[in-house]
């Protein structure tokens, strides 16, 4: 629970990170104006500790050398040296080299030196203790009893602790009972004090650095990232749609001229879409018209053609083949009206579906026993793999356009199945269901898969087809498809045949997310087919 939490603290800052350009730059100031000061703040900390510690030290020494001058001298001037005034004259000269009254800034001790055996008893003030003293110290004086000897050591403290301090020891002869150590203990706890408010001035002094850093890179970043947002904003609204949108900036820097820069490329790409929008209606409502005033002509020369088709046993064998070809072409011309009609109303955004509760298996077998005629002539085999429920293979579709749907498929895999059989299997889920047509004919290449429900467009135009076509049938399959809220896709390797997959939902209104039929890759993957229905609606 505790790592759960911790991720879901963290996965605000990692998103501001990755998306906020903003946020990356002020946590990168103030990270590296944080590291500068800690950096800095610790060098000079460390460069001012040594300063005053070597200054206490030189002060410890000069003090304690003076003090011990001073003592000798009163030693040398007894003219008595019985053990009591020994002692009266050591404690006298250990009081008056310690810190008067109750200042415990320098403690001093005296004590018989290591290789003296008949000494004095230790002299001690409070908190100077011999026993303190480091060996290494006094072993020093004994090796160079002409010199003070210096050292940084802990000792007791008023507080019950341990504190640092200078220690200094020195010789000093004491008549009649041989040499002795003075030894001072100088208290550090000023230069600590001292150190102590040098590192808050530094934490505090650090820390509002950081901040300024932080609020003056806020500034800046919002001075500099404030125009470029605007700039990208207008960019995506644009990108949606919203042409008349600009971004209005003005001045005469850098971020102004990209400004400006991108509202006159929004000022021309404007023109360029409503001149090929009006370009699109024209040309929409040209073919629309056209083949509304072609419907009548036709329709007096399909009666023609008619009449002459079933009198063509009474003429000669050439007449009797032009009837034909005059039945046949016609037939085509018909179908192609009807396709461009469709292809006008799709574009128009003029469907209206009109939707019922529709067995799909039950439409695939009639349009499979619809295409067996054609599969027979070709020497195709039609199989089908059909759910034995209704209730799965069930969707509230328009009949019709699906029925439309299923025919061109299994009439196209007919057409390429090269004399294999053509498979068609229907599947349900909860969501949607799904038709597959299947067949194992040439394929097609990564090129063709990508243009294959272009209008106008067949994978080899020199290519004989049984069934005719106007290269429309696919792209009026995929509109149909997307007008349903599903989606029609493709799977195929060349040489290996080609799988068509219409994926449907199973109630009106409802967004589909994943096909009931798997298909296998290389295919749009269905949340790029869901995307693509959304972004055509």
């Amino acid at each position: 629970m505790a790592f759960s939490g911790l991720q879901r603290g963290l996965t605000a800052p990692v998103r501001g990170w990755r998306r906020s350009l903003r946020f990356r730059t002020v946590v990168m100031s103030i990270l590296l104006t944080t590291l500068l000061s800690v950096v800095l703040g610790v060098t000079l900390y460390q460069n001012i500790g040594e300063r005053l510690l070597r200054q206490r030290v030189d002060l410890a020494v000069a003090e304690s050398s003076l003090a011990v001058g001073r003592g000798q001298a009163q030693f040398d001037a007894l003219e008595r040296s019985d053990a009591s005034t020994l002692y009266a004259t050591a404690t006298d000269v250990v009081r008056e080299s310690s810190s008067p009254g109750e200042d415990l800034s320098r403690r001093v001790a005296l004590v018989r030196s290591l290789e003296n055996t008949e000494g004095l008893a230790p002299v001690e003030r409070p908190y100077a203790d011999v026993n303190q003293a480091p060996h290494a110290l006094r072993a020093a004086l004994q090796e160079d009893p002409e010199h003070l000897q210096s050292m940084v050591t802990t000792a007791h403290d008023p507080d019950g602790g341990m504190s640092p301090v200078v220690l200094v020891g020195a010789r000093v002869e004491i008549p009649g009972v041989g040499p002795h150590d003075m030894l001072f203990f100088h208290s550090l706890g000023a230069e600590q004090r001292t150190l102590d408010i040098v590192r808050s001035s530094f934490a505090l002094g650090g820390l509002g650095l950081t901040l300024i850093a932080g609020l003056v890179t806020m500034v800046i970043t919002h001075a500099v990232l404030d125009p470029l947002s605007r700039v990208s904003t207008t960019a995506r609204e644009i990108a949606a749609g919203q042409l008349g949108r600009r971004t209005g900036m003005r001045g005469h820097d850098e971020l102004a001229r990209l400004g400006r820069a991108v509202d006159t490329m929004a000022d021309v790409t404007e023109r360029q879409i409503v001149e090929l929008q009006d370009l699109s209606q024209l040309q929409q409502r040209f073919v629309s018209d056209v083949s509304h005033e072609l419907r009548t002509p036709l329709t007096t020369i399909r009666m023609a053609a008619e009449v002459l088709h079933m009198q063509r046993d009474d003429f000669s064998s050439a007449s009797a083949r032009s009837a034909e070809l005059l039945h046949g072409e016609v037939e085509r011309f018909e179908q192609l009206l009807g396709d461009l009609l469709e292809i006008s109303r799709q574009d128009a955004g003029q469907v209206e579906l009109h939707r019922e509760p529709v067995d799909l298996a039950d439409l695939a077998t009639r349009v499979v026993d619809g295409c067996r005629p054609l599969a027979g002539q070709n020497g195709v085999e039609l199989r089908m793999d059909l759910p034995t429920d209704p209730a799965e293979s069930t969707a509230e579709v328009e009949g019709r356009r699906v029925e439309r749907i299923l025919r061109n498929l299994v009439t196209n895999a007919i057409d390429h199945a090269e004399g294999q059989p053509v498979v068609i299997r229907v599947v349900g889920d909860a969501d949607g269901v799904a038709v597959a047509v299947a067949d194992s004919g040439i394929g097609l290449t990564p090129e063709q898969r990508e243009r294959v429900f272009d209008r106008f467009w067949r994978a080899d135009p020199a290519r004989t087809r049984s069934a005719g076509g106007t290269g429309l049938g696919l792209s009026i399959c995929e509109a149909d498809a997307r007008e349903h809220g599903g989606w029609l896709q493709v799977q195929s390797e060349p040489g290996e045949g080609a799988v068509f997959r219409l994926s449907l939902p199973r109630r009106a209104g409802e967004r589909l997310i994943a096909s009931a039929l798997p298909l296998p890759a290389p295919h749009p993957g269905d949340d790029e087919a869901a995307r693509r229905v959304e972004e055509k609606r």
